[in-house]
């Protein structure tokens, strides 16, 4: 018996083209993905770098303006004072004291208890209690209201008794400390000499 030759089977030559061009078309997207991913992450990267960089230096530059000025919470404290002083009641709301110098009332809260303690003002209870100055306000500085918020107001860690330093063994000797020290106590003078009563119907 004769046997038939068979030729190429026209669905196999077929299926391998079609799986040629798919391989092809694979390592073409392949190729894409790759480089789009290498680009994401070289963006990422430069974007966390820049977003890093940005805030340290905001950071050190904060460090730097909050070292020569006083913070909000006393800035916050003298407009309470003032609030305070310019009321006709003679006990006044921490709420109203809140809405008169643009505080929020927790934050005026805070405020006032740190007042209280420093002897500023005097809190009263009861249905119509509130608070009212407790000192003159010939008898209450900036330089008061500061401290009793921020603490003892020194341009230089250096001034405390507690700083160690680690460039001289006694401060005393220190030219810098010297110049720190005159430097606050001027500032110091300046802001006990300047009382809340300066500051009426302004």
């Amino acid at each position: 018996m004769k046997l038939l030759s068979h030729g190429p089977e026209p669905c196999a030559s077929a299926n391998s083209a079609t799986s040629a061009t798919a391989r092809v078309m694979i390592t073409h997207i392949n190729e894409k993905v790759k480089r789009f991913l290498k680009i994401f992450h070289k963006n990422i990267l430069l974007f966390f770098v820049d977003k890093m960089a940005r805030r340290n230096y905001t950071k050190s530059v904060n460090k730097e303006v909050m070292f020569l000025r006083i913070t909000h919470e006393a800035d916050y404290a003298v407009r309470i004072v003032y609030t305070l002083m310019q009321a006709s009641e003679t006990t006044v709301p921490a709420s109203k004291l809140a809405e008169g110098s643009g505080v929020t009332l927790r934050f005026t809260l805070k405020i006032l208890r740190k007042l209280a303690s420093s002897g500023i003002v005097k809190a009263q209870k009861g249905a119509n209690g509130g608070y009212a100055l407790a000192l003159t306000p010939a008898e209450i500085s900036l330089g008061l209201i500061i401290e009793s918020i921020d603490g003892p107001f020194e341009l230089n860690h250096c001034l405390s008794d507690e700083f160690d330093c680690t460039r001289v063994k006694n401060k005393k000797f220190c030219q810098f400390h010297h110049v720190f020290n005159d430097l606050t106590a001027k500032l110091k003078a300046e802001l006990y000499g300047i009382t809340m009563d300066q500051f009426k119907n302004t």
